[in-house]
């Protein structure tokens, strides 16, 4: 996830935390440790990708272009101001040549307030759905609780099976 293993927090890709942890293959259990991805994210990526170690299967999509520093898997932003957000649809691409119609906000998270407000995000529909047998995806943050207007009811961990 964009310089981050072993983290454990809704902020995670927005602090830099251990940083010198990085330089190292092996991070110690419980470590958690990150750089601000945001930045990077808003001012020179162009997709988000995930893969499998091998990068053999993955998926991939556009960045939102309305994103900013301010928005950008900005959780903290709060779920009203999440949802009220306007939606974009997207292409998502996948290994094998399967794609996907998907939607995602200027926030990259998902909009509904019992799924965690996971992140990044590209879902169903607008109004943040998912469902299995697409590429459209949402990695889950929240485990339970409820943080800033977001609970979690086990779902929001949405990912491709192909």
């Amino acid at each position: 996830m964009l310089g981050c293993r072993a983290a454990r927090r809704r902020d995670e890709l927005r602090k830099e935390v251990n940083v010198a942890n990085l330089d190292s293959a092996a991070i110690e259990p419980g470590v958690y440790s990150c750089i601000d991805a945001v930045p990077m994210a808003v001012k020179l990526a162009k997709q988000v990708r995930f893969s499998n170690s091998t990068v053999s299967r993955w998926a991939r999509w556009d960045l939102d272009a309305e994103r900013t520093e301010q928005t950008w898997w900005n959780h903290a932003a709060g779920q009203s101001a999440i949802d009220a957000a306007a939606d974009h649809q997207v292409t998502v691409l996948a290994y094998n040549n399967g794609t996907s119609s998907c939607w995602q906000n200027k926030y990259g998270i998902m909009a509904i307030d019992v799924h965690g407000g996971s992140f990044p995000a590209a879902t169903l529909n607008p109004q943040g759905n998912t469902t299995g047998g697409d590429w459209c995806l949402a990695i889950g943050v929240q485990t339970g609780g409820s943080v800033h207007g977001f609970s979690q009811n086990g779902n929001g961990f949405d990912a491709p099976s192909a």
